[in-house]
């Protein structure tokens, strides 16, 4: 029984990773990819970061529903993620 969910559940994976290869590979999806060097190519989609000067730290929310995702302290913001203005 355990054997044949984790087989499922492979096979969901492996259904779901050729989805993200083709709409990618066809232009249907954009994602942000890193270069190598040290840099990204293109931002991370529905992500931005604000700077919140009381407690020192980055805060990382979700585009769509504004709720916060993560909080990085110290001066460094995000890497690929949009700065809100």
């Amino acid at each position: 029984m355990i054997t044949k969910l984790v087989k499922e559940i492979f096979g969901l994976y492996n259904d779901i990773a050729k989805l993200i290869f083709l709409l990618t590979k066809r232009g249907g999806v954009k994602l942000a990819k890193n270069s190598g060097d040290n840099h990204r190519h293109g931002a991370v989609c529905n992500r931005s970061q604000a700077y919140n000067p009381k407690n020192d730290s980055w805060v990382k929310r979700d585009s769509k529903t504004g709720r916060v995702m993560d909080v990085k302290l110290g001066g460094n913001p995000f890497k690929g993620v949009t700065k809100e203005k």
